[in-house]
């Protein structure tokens, strides 16, 4: 009997993480979902979970940039990530400014936290990753997983 009302208590949980899951994306206009950058200058690629406007904002059709996190804890590299997409989506032309940058972290619980990056040296830090990378690539110190 305790196993089922657990089971029931769990299911119920899911049903909630995927209707507060739509609430946030009534929320919003999805214009790309899974696409595929690539910035051939810097030589980095990705694929952004969503791009899309937002609804009911004073700026409503200024396009950003949404990393789905579903883990209990989002790392401060998330910022680093969502800004080489917006990067990239920029074409690589300095600093991205067009596209807000956001993660949304979906949690066990029905509920979700939506965090925002606005510091605008994020762009150097990701560019100095990068450039990181490719050091350790070209120097032999790294390889890139198939």
């Amino acid at each position: 009997m305790k196993a089922r009302a657990r089971l029931a208590e769990k299911q119920a949980s899911e049903a909630e993480a995927i209707l507060s899951t739509y609430r946030w994306f009534d929320l919003a206009e999805t214009i790309h979902n899974e696409l595929t950058v690539v910035n051939e200058r810097d030589r980095y690629a990705g694929t952004i979970d969503r791009v899309g406007y937002r609804r009911k904002l004073k700026e409503p059709k200024r396009p950003f940039v949404i990393d789905l996190k579903c883990v209990a804890l989002v790392s401060e590299a998330t910022r680093l990530q969502v800004t080489g997409y917006a990067h990239a989506l920029d074409h690589g032309v300095g600093p991205a400014r067009t596209h807000g940058r956001e993660s949304l972290q979906l949690r066990g619980d029905g509920t979700y936290r939506l965090r925002q990056y606005h510091d605008a040296m994020d762009f150097y830090d990701w560019a100095a990753v990068v450039r990181v990378a490719h050091f350790k690539l070209n120097a032999g110190m790294a390889q890139l997983e198939n």
